[in-house]
């Protein structure tokens, strides 16, 4: 057996040279490092495996229809889920996810020589990787919640592979999600007074005031219609939510807050317009977090609220539009850290009283 490194020309990483005496051919296999003592320890990986064994065991197992290439089979996937059930934000991250993943793996392997040195040497560029976008571009690694989801989506799109198009047996790969705990993200009512202070545009109060007091998500407020519910109470009426739904939600509206509704649907701000505002109001404020104070977090902190009341998980999780109570559940885990703040924040406006 022959296996050493080669670095070609304009290549940027390290390849494996395996020559198969078997087949009389040689097989490449890329490290995706450019740093010799990182690939040579996938290299000694490599070797304790018994490469030529394995490699060649895959390759007279094939078979008798040609398998598809990596990139053929996800574009076959993406087309299969292009019009399923999800939002079009969740189809174009998935799109980037696996067309990612191609590209780390190589286009023209085949789907049935993927193996899981191919998804380690993944999970490794995404915890390598510099953000381009964000608060924090720049920085190398993106977050455990990001590398789980990236995770979710290749593992779907092979077990589609073994399922649906039946073209393996089982999945090559394992991805195993890493537990992050979860923060709920709350806005003390001083700090939303302290929001709506910094805020100059009346429009975008509106919409920060919808999603604190009513708890809509940021893509739902334009898509709302005023009428009454069964009680002849005032509701929103969400006719258009995260994903493809076939049912609506409605959600009671305080008299006071009608005129916000009137200045969001005469606005019909753009989402982008909306989270830059918040993002520059909590900034003006100096209450500016990455990632925590944010418009979502006003819902977050309206389903908090909620649950401190005592509304049962069943009715909040219908009324921010969950489908599983499981997704409600940790608002009412986070009641104790609002009332620890809210206590503090009594505490402090008695004494400057």
């Amino acid at each position: 057996m022959s296996v050493k490194l080669v670095k070609k020309d304009r290549m940027k990483s390290y390849q494996i040279q395996v020559y198969l005496s078997k087949y009389r051919k040689y097989k490449w296999v890329n490290t995706y490092c450019s740093n010799k003592k990182d690939a040579q320890s996938i290299l000694k990986q490599y070797q304790k495996a018994d490469i030529e064994y394995k490699l060649g065991l895959r390759e007279s197992q094939l078979p008798d229809m040609e398998q598809p290439t990596i990139r053929d089979a996800v574009d076959s996937y993406l087309t299969s889920v292009e019009n399923s059930i999800q939002s079009k934000g969740t189809y174009k991250l998935k799109k980037f996810v696996l067309n990612e993943f191609v590209e780390r793996v190589n286009a023209r392997v085949r789907l049935n020589e993927v193996n899981q040195a191919d998804a380690d040497n993944y999970v490794k560029y995404l915890k390598t990787k510099p953000r381009g976008s964000g608060a924090f571009k720049g920085v190398f690694g993106i977050s455990e919640s990001a590398i789980n989801i990236r995770k979710r989506y290749v593992i779907a799109f092979f077990n589609w592979c073994v399922n649906e198009a039946q073209w393996l047996k089982h999945s090559p790969i394992k991805l195993k999600q890493v537990k992050v705990p979860t923060k709920v993200k709350l806005i003390t009512p001083s700090q939303f007074e302290m929001l709506l202070q910094n805020e100059p545009d009346e429009n975008l109060r509106a919409y920060y005031k919808l999603a604190y007091y009513c708890g809509l998500r940021r893509c739902e407020i334009n898509h709302t219609e005023l009428t009454l519910d069964l009680n002849k109470q005032d509701v929103l009426m969400v006719t258009e939510t995260k994903g493809v739904k076939d049912w609506n939600r409605d959600v009671p509206i305080h008299k006071d807050l009608i005129k916000d509704w009137q200045l969001v649907k005469s606005a019909m701000y753009k989402l982008d317009r909306i989270s830059h505002g918040c993002r520059d109001a909590f900034k003006r404020a100096g209450l500016y977090i990455p990632y925590q104070t944010t418009m979502h977090s006003l819902r977050h902190t309206f389903a908090t609220n909620k649950a401190l009341e005592g509304m049962p998980m069943i009715e909040l999780a219908k009324l921010m539009g969950h489908e599983e109570t499981s997704t409600t559940e940790k608002y009412a885990n986070a009641t104790r850290e609002l009332i620890v703040i809210l206590r503090n924040e009594s505490n402090t406006d008695m004494i400057h009283a």
